[in-house]
């Protein structure tokens, strides 16, 4: 069981973290960080992985206007990124487009991209049920990539 102090640390820079994206947001300035592999040298234990990973997705839910996996992946890296093994994935991968509207014309199922982003600890995906990775191609910048998203507006 994580110690309660981890539990209010990881919860706590979790929301600081969730603000900052939340401004880089809306200035438009780069979200995913210039290294996507965490330099740290400490060990995580999977107690201290699954608590700051709840920790990610409630404090993006509640404080972030853009609550997608990249927003929560990026959130969560940032808090484990100072442990051994972390790193964070952003894939593709193709995937049928649904099906004409009933009474449209029937045509050829068009191929589109599905993207996803996700944090790996020692190889191992962080809250990713089995076998919904399958089929991801991992993106990868060049090295001096700054990468930068802006969300559409209405």
């Amino acid at each position: 069981m994580a110690h309660p102090v981890s539990w209010f640390g990881f919860h706590a820079e979790a929301c600081l973290r969730a603000l900052r994206l939340r401004g880089q947001l809306r200035r438009g300035t780069p979200l995913i960080p210039a290294t996507l592999v965490g330099s740290g040298s400490k060990r995580l234990d999977a107690a201290r992985a699954w608590t700051a990973f709840l920790a990610s997705r409630r404090a993006v839910r509640r404080l972030c206007p853009l609550d997608t996996c990249l927003s929560r992946s990026i959130v969560l890296f940032g808090l484990l990124s100072q442990y051994e093994g972390v790193t964070l994935h952003v894939g593709f991968r193709k995937k049928d487009s649904p099906p004409a509207p009933s009474g449209g014309p029937a045509g050829p199922a068009e191929k589109v991209l599905d993207g996803h982003a996700w944090v790996s600890v020692g190889g191992a995906p962080l809250g990713e049920p089995p076998g919904s990775l399958e089929g991801f191609v991992e993106i990868t910048p060049p090295r001096d990539a700054r990468w930068a998203f802006a969300p559409e507006r209405a």
